[in-house]
């Protein structure tokens, strides 16, 4: 059965492309043959028209919560209002999303899907900081023209399979941790290249057949570029083929009866369980630190993240942005119910980042 891991983005260039791992699975084995970058949309669209079998994970969100298509009048089915999505045009989707959003309390803004609470991923409402709102923007429409059958919003007779993949739950099972990309220190990014090399490593061990009833051959991928690559693209696309592998192996693709299709659902052994809470969790790497860090090793900069602006700690939350929200009366309590992925001590990082800034001897005027 051909299996495909596909590490999507909302916006594909030369530089950042949508990255799709291609596998074969025989019995309990994944054999990894190549890895494509995929550099446009109209590449991406070429990929998943190809002729089946094949069962895909993709990383994006294939629905939106039931709360908000209700409150927004949407159709009452996942084909119905994705194709209304799509044909508003981005600003007007956006602006939607935004006019419902902004208005409302604090903590009720970015309503969750039930896979989202039950994986620990950000709300699909998002369009800031990790923007996967407009992940399934770009997405959604795309994989129901398509034709395939999309499980288990719109699932048909056709032989090409997609289901939703969320690469952090694979991570997290065979190296307990989902903090596996970038980082700020030297000393960060000397661990998080130790995690992937324990991730790339666990996929073929009975480890990754535990966990997922499979082992991973990676035949066609130097594992050093796995772990070396810091942005973890292609392990992402890694690790989707081995969630798709899995679903494939699943009475209903591993979707329980009981899933709202409107909504959509994350294959993972995890989302079968009885949701029980945990710390928060991102689409992106999360770390947390200890009480023993400086607040200021919290704030960050990099080039490919924000354009360069400090950040925290590699997210895509600016300093001036919290700043922004606290002028505006936020408190930290609201951040943080608003944004689940940050944490007490970040706000008090950008406090102590501005409060440092502004330690200046004096400010002299310059003569005409």
């Amino acid at each position: 059965m051909k299996v495909l891991g596909i590490d999507f983005t909302s916006a594909p260039t030369d530089s950042k492309p949508i990255t799709a791992a291609i596998g074969e699975l025989t019995n309990s084995l994944l054999l990894i043959e190549s890895v494509r970058s995929l550099r446009s949309f109209s590449q991406f669209e070429k990929e998943i028209g190809t002729h089946g079998p094949w069962i895909a994970g993709i990383d994006f969100p294939f629905g939106q919560p039931r709360k908000l298509v209700d409150a927004l009048s949407w159709p009452d089915s996942w084909k119905a209002y994705v194709t209304r999505v799509d044909s508003m045009g981005k600003e007007q989707y956006e602006s939607k999303i935004r006019a419902y959003r902004d208005p409302r309390p604090y903590g009720d803004r970015e309503h969750k899907r039930e896979t989202d609470k039950r994986a620990n991923s950000i709300s699909p409402m998002r369009l800031d900081f990790q923007p996967v709102g407009k992940m399934f923007y770009r997405g959604a429409p795309r994989i129901l023209r398509s034709g395939a059958s999309i499980v288990p919003c719109a699932p048909n007779e056709d032989n090409r399979i997609i289901v939703e993949a969320y690469p952090a739950l694979v991570a997290e099972a065979l190296a307990g941790t989902r903090s596996y990309k970038n980082g700020r220190s030297a000393e960060q990014r000397v661990e998080r290249r130790r995690s992937r090399a324990v991730i790339v490593t666990a996929l073929s061990t009975e480890k990754c057949r535990h966990s997922y009833g499979l082992t991973v051959d990676l035949d066609g991928i130097k594992r050093d570029r796995l772990i070396d690559d810091s942005s973890a693209d292609v392990l992402d696309a890694v690790l989707c083929s081995v969630q798709a592998a899995w679903a494939n192996s699943q009475p209903g693709y591993g979707v329980p009866d009981a899933c709202d299709r409107l909504e959509g659902w994350i294959v993972d052994p995890s989302q079968l369980k009885e949701r029980a809470s945990k710390p928060s969790g991102i689409r992106e790497a999360h770390l947390s630190q200890s009480p023993g860090h400086d607040l200021l090793d919290r704030i960050t900069t990099d080039p490919s993240i924000c354009h360069g602006k400090p950040c925290i700690r590699g997210l895509r939350y600016p300093v001036d942005t919290i700043l922004e929200l606290l002028s505006s009366g936020m408190t930290i309590e609201e951040i943080l119910a608003d944004y689940s992925d940050l944490e007490r001590e970040d706000i008090l990082a950008v406090l102590a980042f501005a409060a440092r800034l502004s330690q200046i001897k004096r400010v002299q005027a310059l003569g005409a």
